[in-house]
């Protein structure tokens, strides 16, 4: 699960697949007739929706986040991102400081 915003809303889909192409994708084929082609954010949709496993490990995976504190997460990753920006920077590397960027994210670039 993901959302890119507006700026990719009218790109091309990943995966032309018949739930998202629609019954104009494939001639007639769709068993939903008269659907519109997935726009917008669906066109990102891998149209997985006929894996009936995916919804609930979402589910889970969601709850399990709630339970651990989106907060407690990001102060976890934003702990290993420190180290790894320090270890970078003994080896010469510049790393972008944490101001301009999500603490649990570091850019380096090499030395040189």
């Amino acid at each position: 699960m993901a959302y890119f915003g507006p700026r990719y809303e009218g790109g091309t889909p990943l995966e032309e697949n018949w739930i998202g192409l629609g019954s104009e994708g494939l001639r007639g084929t769709d068993p939903l007739p008269g659907r519109v082609p997935a726009g917008g954010a669906a066109l990102a949709d891998v149209g997985e929706r006929s894996n009936p496993i995916l919804l609930p490990m979402l589910i889970a995976a969601l709850e399990q986040i709630l339970a651990w504190g989106p907060e407690h997460i990001q102060a976890y990753c934003g702990s290993l991102t420190a180290e790894f920006a320090e270890q970078a920077r003994e080896m010469g590397f510049a790393v972008q400081e944490t101001g301009r960027a999500s603490p649990s994210s570091a850019y380096a670039r090499p030395p040189g």
